[in-house]
């Protein structure tokens, strides 16, 4: 009998079980490192200064755009709200106006009063 010889082992599997290992290598490291004391520390350090270079550079911008007579973001924001409570002046106002031009559409439930048969036809 022949030996039975096994195939060549498929490289896209061995490429794979490859990036798998060292996936999980990477992930157990970084969760080593990610868990330290001295990781989170850095980190809080690292926000702090990049919210304090943030505000910065957010009020250095609305400066420039107040020189430039232009309106900031909270200028926007003011418009804004003062244009949704002018809409909702509005829409009452329009309900009111509504509900009024109801009310005279309704028939009268009093007869008009009978015109003088002693006074002239108008013509």
């Amino acid at each position: 009998m022949a030996e039975q010889q096994k195939p060549p082992p498929d490289p896209l599997t061995l490429w794979r079980d490859m990036a798998a290992q060292t996936e999980e290598q990477w992930n157990q490291y970084l969760n080593q490192v990610m868990g330290s004391e001295n990781f989170a520390a850095t980190m809080g350090r690292s926000m702090e200064a990049i919210l304090t270079m943030q505000n910065r550079l957010a009020q250095q911008f609305e400066t420039t755009l107040k020189a430039w007579n232009l309106p900031t973001r909270g200028d926007i924001i003011a418009l804004g709200e003062r244009l949704t409570e002018i809409e909702e002046r509005l829409d009452r106002l329009a309900d009111l106006a509504d509900r009024d031009r109801r009310a005279s559409a309704r028939p009268r439930t009093a007869r008009p009063p009978r015109p003088d048969s002693s006074a002239p036809p108008v013509a």
